[in-house]
Parts: structure tokens; sequence; C-alpha cells
């Protein structure tokens, strides 16, 4: 497995300095190369065959999307990324029929899911809509049905930044309209009590008012009790928001015991510890923690995780046994912060992603992992 850091996804090329360009939107179809897209001539038609198309079968999701297109344009009435107050109730109506249909085509998603390259993954958005904007010009500018990559997301969606709600509401649009090409699992601001302890709960009765800002939360959030937990990329390389599990939690093969979680899932904590750690785990490493710090009663390489009060960390000791049990090569995971948008840790074995920018008033960039056979693609998005 090689890493290409920092390169735009249709260049080639051995190990790249990481000041590198990101995907500029140069990679859009009319401006130049298209990442793994199409000619440019045939991308327009498609465009064009597609907008024929939806005029003809409008759907909740499109509706959300036109109402998301009136979000993010300013003119003579409104700034950019604000809602006019008359918008709301015609939202909340879209918005909760829209989580009924999406989550009867997630519900029938296993809870680990098979997935073949190439495919984006990307981490936390946390409410990020700018650089998810940011994302979609670079990455699938048209709609994902053009690429023949899918697109697969690590969870947090919600929470810390101001824009929780249009976040989620788009990625469930376009998981309506590409099922099999934008993929969805679940991070831990996915539970309802993560979400009243920080900012979605009051961000949805702060857009909608109490009474209908609770019906939209409550819809969105049985959408998450359905989501799957974990992907496994070309049977090799495995994809979750937090951590590998303890022996403790799963002491059998991964995918099959993933598999049999229950579903719904609406009280993790409780229900599921192994969907608990997959949410919450985090890796222990010598450059973020002293070696002094690793319990001498640590089991199988996994002790409680201090810094989160709840989770465990794992070693790069613990990843190598699970890696080899598992007959998996790599693990890409979120749920960290990260400087330049990505950090590969354990050995080369374990890459965190990071897909939300300048993060609580932060300085680090976003970005995303492209995984093209046996490559790893680290890509940082230019969100100026």
């Amino acid at each position: 497995m090689s890493y290409n850091h920092g390169q735009p996804p249709h260049q080639e090329g051995p190990y790249a300095n990481t000041q590198g360009p990101p995907p500029y939107p140069s990679a859009h179809p009319h401006m130049g190369q298209q990442p793994y897209g199409a000619a440019p001539i045939i991308i327009m038609q498609q465009q064009q065959q597609q907008q024929q198309q939806q005029q003809h079968q409008r759907t909740v999701a499109t509706d959300i999307q036109d109402l998301l297109r009136f979000f993010e344009k300013r003119d003579q009435t409104k700034d950019a990324l604000v809602w006019t107050p008359s918008t709301f109730i015609n939202l909340a109506k879209n918005v909760i029929s829209l989580c009924k249909e999406v989550r009867e085509i997630i519900r029938r998603e296993p809870r680990c899911l098979k997935i073949s390259s190439p495919c984006y993954v990307l981490g936390d958005i946390h409410g990020n809509y700018q650089d998810l904007v940011c994302f979609e010009k670079s990455l699938w500018r048209a709609t994902p049905l053009l690429s023949p990559a899918s697109f697969l997301f690590l969870g947090d969606y919600v929470d810390r930044g101001v824009h929780g709600l249009e976040v989620i509401i788009y990625l469930l649009a376009a998981k309506f309209q590409c099922p099999k090409k934008v993929l969805l699992l679940r991070g831990n601001h996915e539970i309802r009590k993560v979400q009243q302890m920080f900012s979605f709960y009051k961000e949805c009765l702060g857009k909608f008012g109490d009474t209908l800002g609770k019906e939209v939360w409550d819809a969105i959030n049985t959408v998450f009790d359905v989501l799957p937990l974990a992907a496994v990329i070309d049977d090799k390389i495995l994809c979750l928001h937090g951590g590998i599990p303890s022996p403790t939690a799963c002491p059998g093969d991964f995918v099959s015991t993933v598999n049999d979680i229950i579903v719904p899932l609406s009280e993790p904590e409780s229900e599921s510890s192994l969907a608990w750690e997959i949410m919450w785990n985090d890796p222990f490493s010598i450059d973020t923690n002293t070696a002094a710090q690793i319990p001498s009663g640590a089991i199988g390489g996994f002790f409680p995780n201090t810094r989160r009060s709840t989770g465990n960390y794992f070693t790069g000791e613990a990843l190598m046994a699970f890696l080899e049990k598992n007959n998996f090569t790599h693990v890409i995971r979120a749920h960290e912060v990260v400087q330049v948008g990505f950090k590969v840790q354990l050995s080369g074995r374990l890459l965190t992603v990071f897909s939300s920018s300048h993060y609580c008033g932060g300085t680090n960039e976003a970005a995303t992992v492209l995984v093209d056979s046996a490559k790893l693609r680290l890509i940082r998005l230019d969100t100026t």
C-alpha cells in the first residue's frame, strides 16, 4: 500500500510534497480534467439529460436540493447561507418526509458495508456546510452518479458547526438519489444525548421553533439509528468513525459480529458495547501520548480512554493483531482533528482523516482520502 500526499486525484506519482496542490476548481469538467470523470462533452450531455429527467421526476430529495441552493445564494432579499422565515415550514415538512424515505433505504444495508474502489473517504464535517460545498465542486460537481468513484462519509455530520442541519439534509438527499454511491456511517455525534450536550438539538429548535424543531430533530435521529457502523473497501481496508474494538467487545470475526448488531440502535451505549467502541475508540501513539501513560494492566493493548472519559485507547500492537485476525491491511478513521486534514499513524497502518477546516475556530485544513486499488491518495481541500 502506498500513500500519495497532497495531489489532485487525477495526478500520478510517488510521495509528493504535502504542500502540493489540493483539488482545485480547475479539475471541473468545464475547466480541465475531471477526477474519475468522463470527457467534458459527455458530462455536459449527461447533465442535460439528468436535468430533463428531474423536470419530470420531482422527489422530496430534489425539493430539498432546490431549497439548499436557495439557502446558498445571496440576492436582494437575503445573504448567502441564510434562510428566510417563510422557508421553514416547507423545509421542515420536506426534511421529515426525506428522513422517512432514506431511513428505509439505509435500513436495508448491512451494518458493515462492502465497497469496491475507487472510493473517496471523508471524515468529520461537523456542520461545516461551506466545506461540504467545496468538496462537491471538486469531486462530484454535477452529481455523484457521474463519477465511477463512490463517496463514504465516516460520521459526525452535526454539532460544533452552525450548519449541522444543512449538512445532514444535503447528505440525506444525496443518499436518496444515489443510494449506491453515497454511503453514510454513524459517528459519536449521531447520538441523541451527545447532540443535547452540544449544539444540534438547539440548532433544530432555534431554526424551526420548539415543536416543529423537535419533530425535525427526532426524524433525523431515526435515520441515525439505522446507519451502518463500518465499511470495508476491496475486502482489505476497514473504515469506521472512531477505532477498532477490543476483543472483549468483538471476540469473533469483525464483519459478521458487526452485522449482528441490532437495528435500529437508539441507545448504543447500553445496547451495544461493540458499536460504542467503534464510534469512540482512539489510537494511542507516542507522538501524542507518552509511553509511561500505558497502564501495566492494559488488556491486549486496550485501556480506558481518559481523555474522552469513555471508550478505549488501542496500541499499535493491538492494531496489528486486529488486522491479522481479520485479514485487513489498513484502517481509515476520523474522530480527531488533525492539522493538515490527515495523519498517518501506527507504523502506517492507520490513517486519520478530518474533513472540516477551521474546526472550532482553529487553523486546521480539510482533507479526503481516495482509495484506488492498492493506493491511498491523501488530498487536502482548498477552502479559500
